[in-house]
């Protein structure tokens, strides 16, 4: 059975839109990580300036404003770049599950910290509670280290490739 007269040509403009969709989704993706590695750098500069203004070289406390806001950049910069770093891995090892498990427990458990430290940061920042203030280097620390552990991980397959 024959199409009529331009049924096959009609496909094409939504398969071309969905190419054009994915590349304006990894633009996007890209697009929000500059943003928020702007915004973490203009706090970082404003802070620094005010260090330089004040008696003492006081860079600013973890739990005030623009402490909270520069670590939660810092804390969805991370997650969004480790989730990358994985998606890479899974792409260049064809697919294959088992490569990503460790990293992918590595980001589960980083989101999960990531999420505490946030909630830290901002009830902290919010009710002044100094217990909760000399929790947050540490729990930093801790993401940090997650972090790099899923990027050792994922670069190290990287680096060995696909057998």
């Amino acid at each position: 059975m024959s199409l009529p007269p331009g049924v096959k040509e009609s496909f094409i403009g939504p398969l071309f839109e969905n190419i054009i969709y994915g590349l304006y989704l990894s633009a996007s993706i890209e697009s929000l990580m500059f943003i928020l590695i702007t915004m973490r750098c203009i706090i970082d500069t404003y802070r620094l300036i005010a260090a330089f203004n004040t008696p003492g070289l006081n860079y600013g406390q973890l739990n005030d404003t623009p402490g909270t806001i520069t670590n939660i950049c810092l804390i969805l910069v991370s997650i969004i770049a480790d989730l990358f770093m994985i998606f890479r891995t899974f792409v260049v090892w064809n697919r294959r599950w088992i490569v990503i498990i460790i990293p992918v427990f590595f980001c589960i458990t980083n989101i999960g910290i990531g999420v505490w430290t946030m909630s830290v940061a901002i009830r902290s920042a919010t009710t002044g509670d100094a217990a909760l203030e000399s929790l947050l280097p540490e729990t930093i620390l801790i993401f940090v280290a997650v972090t790099l552990a899923t990027n050792l991980a994922c670069t190290d397959k990287l680096s060995v490739g696909c057998p």
